[in-house]
């Protein structure tokens, strides 16, 4: 469990410092944040399910999550890349105030707190997206470890809802 903390401790302050450091191009400034903000989301949630399964419930396995607490936070940092994606396609929206300064200091922190959302609750995310893809292409998604089809085909091949033009 240490090594699972001291590793999750050096991507938070790898993530922070990249992130505050702020020489990146202006176009991928924002993008790159939101990656970083992603992932910090995934870290804060992996240290929070460390303490509550460590000591709070004391039923931590190490053996069975290890994995999960070292993958965590490489799917935050890609969701909030997504996050940042989807925002910019206007499949997302972000219902903040307007900005009186034009200094774009509200929008950036819309995207910043979605990003954060995102890593946070990768799960959650993935539901949104899901739901999405459902209303824009007709794509179901698979369920409980099943295909798209109905079968144990687990790679979730697209089906096409009745009606749905793609």
């Amino acid at each position: 469990m240490r090594v699972i903390i001291t590793y999750l401790m050096a991507l938070l302050v790898a993530f922070a410092f990249l992130f505050y450091r702020g020489e990146f191009k202006e176009i991928t400034t924002l993008m790159l944040q939101c990656a970083y903000v992603g992932a910090m989301g995934g870290i804060f949630f992996s240290l929070r399910s460390l303490y509550i399964h460590k000591c709070v419930r004391n039923d931590w396995d190490g053996n069975r999550w290890g994995v999960w607490y070292y993958l965590r936070p490489v799917a935050s940092l890609i969701t909030g890349f997504i996050a940042y994606v989807f925002l910019k396609a206007g499949l997302l929206m972000l219902n903040n105030a307007q900005d009186t300064s034009g200094s774009g200091e509200p929008e950036i922190y819309g995207y910043w707190a979605v990003a954060f959302i995102a890593g946070y609750n990768v799960d959650g995310f993935m539901k949104r997206l899901e739901n999405i893809a459902a209303e824009i292409f007709g794509i179901e998604s698979p369920k409980n470890g099943e295909g798209a089809n109905g079968n144990n085909d687990t790679q979730g091949t697209p089906t096409k809802k009745a009606g749905a033009d793609i």
